[in-house]
């Protein structure tokens, strides 16, 4: 014969408090596993089963709901989380300052260095995927940056672009057209030189670095005037 179920009613009322007020779905399983037995009596298998749990899990919740004293706790997981981090939040940000300034300003920034960085701060050995964590818990990801030619002139191109309408509009002036339909009928872009191919780094958001890359474009344009069945040619180039 079974021992007979022997319940401290100021558990059962401390359980009543608690699942009043808690906002944990843990500490509401730990009083409804006390009160269930409590107040209508059915075996540990009933109420595991009403509870959703094992069999052996009713003891354990009972158990842990004694341990805390207070009416009101919240008992919070004791699983989880950075165990055994080998740099604090702080210390990572710190350590990464100088990598973050590096990539904003446009430099490439590859795991070899960090990782060897890394492996003198802490004294010790660390494999790349320890490297790649810490990366992505700072919002690092791993892009591949923009390139201009080393020889390019930025306000040499805007201006192009601005006055390439009023070239165009020059063109297409009826004293130079005098009546001819003037149609537009290729565009295209070659490249040479040095096909050199770009590797991805790692950058912080939004950052994206910039190199330089041995890539010359030369776009040619060419319009045809026809007038009479003859075929009149004309074109323009620049190179970037």
């Amino acid at each position: 014969m079974s021992r007979p179920r022997r319940i401290d009613p100021l558990v059962v009322k401390r359980a009543q408090l608690t699942a009043a007020v808690t906002t944990s779905v843990q500490s509401l399983r730990q009083c409804q596993a006390v009160l269930l037995p409590a107040l209508f009596g059915p075996p540990v298998e009933q109420t595991a089963a009403v509870l959703g749990v094992g069999r052996a899990t009713v003891p354990r919740l009972q158990a842990a709901f004694r341990k805390h004293k207070s009416a009101v706790s919240n008992p919070a997981r004791n699983w989880g989380g950075r165990r055994k981090s080998l740099l604090t939040q702080e210390e990572e940000v710190a350590f990464l300052k100088p990598w973050l300034a590096s990539a904003a300003t446009g430099h490439l920034v590859v795991v070899s260095p960090i990782r060897a960085a890394l492996s003198q701060r802490l004294g010790q050995p660390v494999k790349p995927s320890v490297v790649y964590r810490l990366l992505a818990r700072h919002g690092w990801r791993k892009v591949a940056p923009d390139t201009r030619h080393p020889k390019s002139k930025p306000e040499v191109q805007e201006e192009w672009k601005k006055k390439l309408p009023e070239v165009l509009a020059t063109l297409s002036t009826p004293d130079v057209v005098k009546g001819r339909h003037v149609r537009l009928m290729f565009q295209d872009e070659a490249r040479f030189g040095r096909m050199v191919r770009i590797r991805r780094c790692w950058a912080p958001a939004p950052h994206r670095p910039v190199v330089d890359n041995g890539y010359e474009r030369e776009f040619h344009m060419f319009t045809e005037r026809s007038a009479r069945g003859k075929e009149n040619w004309t074109g323009g180039s620049v190179r970037s």
